[in-house]
């Protein structure tokens, strides 16, 4: 995560959506301190799905969707049309 991560999680979701209550602010500045960037690494005979949000937000980019799509060309990818990185909440 990088160093703003921290401060648009908190100020961006955890305020405004009242969820505050789930995880103390120390807690996601300890996360973002402690994280570091790892390559996803899927053995090939798995089957892998990815869902991906279209809007703005999304965490998965199209970098992102064509190492998927070269490592595992018969992957499953599903677009969400209405939903950046919060699926869940957008499009249950």
């Amino acid at each position: 995560m990088d160093e703003s991560w921290a401060d648009a999680y908190i100020h961006e979701y955890l305020i405004p959506f009242a969820r505050t209550s789930h995880i103390r602010s120390e807690a996601v500045y300890r996360i973002q301190q402690e994280s570091v960037e790892v390559e996803l690494q899927v053995p090939s005979q798995i089957r892998l799905l990815v869902m991906r949000g279209t809007l703005a937000g999304s965490l998965v980019q199209d970098a992102d969707l064509d190492h998927y799509l070269t490592s595992h060309p018969d992957a499953e990818i599903v677009h969400f049309a209405h939903s950046g990185h919060d699926v869940e909440r957008t499009e249950p």
